[in-house]
């Protein structure tokens, strides 16, 4: 019995991995492996045959971060196809207790204001966030279809900063590309008042993988969870961001329109992103 990490080289995967220290793992990720450690594919290149090793693996735990490197309709589809045809083997062994995956927060209607819960209505505006949605409804088809006895969690995050970080690796998240792009002169222009209140709530990813990784077996479930550390407005990291780096302009930083607040239905800690962001500048 094992552990099974898809995406394990990706900026939640490096985390979680970081928190199971000498733990047991299979690595499964497109970047390349040292032998013994994993699988080196990239899930969405081509439809796996039942003949791949993957398909012999007896995991007790499966945590799904990955996601694919295009948002091309048809990369998705394969991606998310060897998911399912893996998920579906796996249930077949009666040693699997628990499938962790990572949605996202995006899945909600931009249009609807107010804090979003998981209960709120659904609007995916891009095949990232269909496909997200789709692969939450066929975990819930396994759990009361197929395997009522294993714990099945989805978590549905908004952007994510903190802990182990690979600016080559793990360049396009969000917050480090904001920090990124003020230090080069780059800043995000507000026009009128409307356009001050839009802003997203986010995750420290330390808190996140902590959590997730400590769950206990439950005998059987399956849950839908917010996760969020905090919400700030771009305004406010504006103003934050240029205290830092100063008021330079070198052309105007595009701005998301959108106000994206959910619940913290996970229960972490209350996080100040000011300070974290502070922390990894070593200004704390």
């Amino acid at each position: 019995m094992s552990t099974i990490v898809i995406g394990s080289s990706g900026y939640l995967g490096s985390n979680l991995l970081h928190v199971f220290g000498s733990e047991r793992i299979i690595r499964v990720t497109r970047s390349s492996l040292a032998p013994g450690l994993g699988c080196s594919i990239d899930l969405s290149s081509v439809v796996l045959d039942d003949s791949h090793p993957l398909f012999n693996m007896v995991p007790e735990r499966v945590y799904v971060l990955a996601r694919p490197a295009e948002s091309d309709w048809t990369v998705n589809r394969r991606f998310y196809e060897n998911l399912q045809k893996l998920l579906q083997k796996w249930c077949g062994n009666q040693e699997l207790k628990a499938v962790y995956f990572t949605s996202t927060s995006n899945v909600y209607s931009i249009k609807e204001s107010g804090v979003k819960s998981r209960f709120s209505d659904h609007a995916p505006d891009g095949e990232y966030e269909y496909f997200k949605l789709e692969f939450e409804l066929f975990l819930k088809y396994l759990h009361f279809a197929r395997r009522n006895d294993v714990d099945f969690y989805v978590f549905r995050l908004p952007i994510a900063f903190g802990g182990i970080f690979s600016p080559e690796n793990n360049g396009n998240q969000y917050i480090y590309s904001f920090i990124s792009s003020y230090e080069q002169g780059y800043a995000w222009e507000f026009h009128n008042v409307e356009e001050q209140t839009f802003g997203t709530s986010w995750v420290y990813t330390p808190d996140l993988v902590g959590k997730i990784s400590s769950l206990e077996h439950i005998g059987g479930s399956f849950q839908i969870v917010n996760v969020a550390s905090g919400f700030f407005t771009y305004r406010e990291l504006h103003e934050m961001l240029v205290k830092r780096f100063g008021s330079r302009r070198v052309a105007p930083l595009r701005l998301y329109r959108s106000r994206m607040e959910i619940e913290n239905e996970f229960e972490l800690e209350s996080r100040s992103i000011e300070a974290e962001i502070d922390r990894y500048l070593g200004l704390d």
